[in-house]
């Protein structure tokens, strides 16, 4: 297991702050002027879910022009949670700008960046909530999560729970 510090300095060294704002910068460009989508992960289909790589459920927000234009729910197989599928994102969250949940590991939070989406961990309770307040750009942010971060089946965070 690599200490928070290893890997925020690894996660440093591929996405330097400039990146990380850029990519943000991008997309609230996109907010703004073209269309977008939001995954807000949600076990419950009522609350944010805690742990983004457990979860089977997804709140799909399409946005257009800075206005929420479609939701839907997207259920995810076993083998297609952002877990088991550990290398490529599952196809239908290929395609998203952002996702939002009470909390990504360092690994996947690296995925996500990898492939231009935009990680973001909330307490905010709610994904309409979490969604108005980011489009709105006060969606409150934490850190990414080193605390007992464990590669493969053993994680001590509680998999699928949600936070409120």
């Amino acid at each position: 297991m690599l200490s928070g510090f290893v890997v925020a300095l690894v996660l440093a060294t591929e996405f330097p702050p400039n990146r990380l704002a850029a990519m943000i910068t991008a997309s609230r460009k996109v907010i703004k002027g073209k269309a977008m989508r939001i995954a807000v992960s949600s076990q419950n289909r009522k609350a944010i879910t805690e742990h983004a790589g457990k979860c089977r459920k997804f709140w799909i927000y399409k946005i257009d022009k800075g206005e929420i234009s479609d939701k839907r729910l997207l259920e995810l197989p076993v083998e297609q949670t952002l877990h088991a599928s550990n290398q490529q994102l599952p196809g239908p969250l290929a395609a998203i700008n952002a996702l939002i949940s009470g909390s990504i590991g360092a690994g996947l939070h690296h995925r996500l960046m990898q492939a231009g989406i935009q990680p973001i961990i909330t307490t905010e309770g709610t994904p309409e909530m979490a969604v108005a307040a980011y489009l709105e750009g006060r969606l409150d942010r934490l850190p990414i999560d080193h605390h007992n971060q464990r590669h493969g089946h053993g994680h001590t965070l509680s998999c699928g729970t949600n936070r409120r």
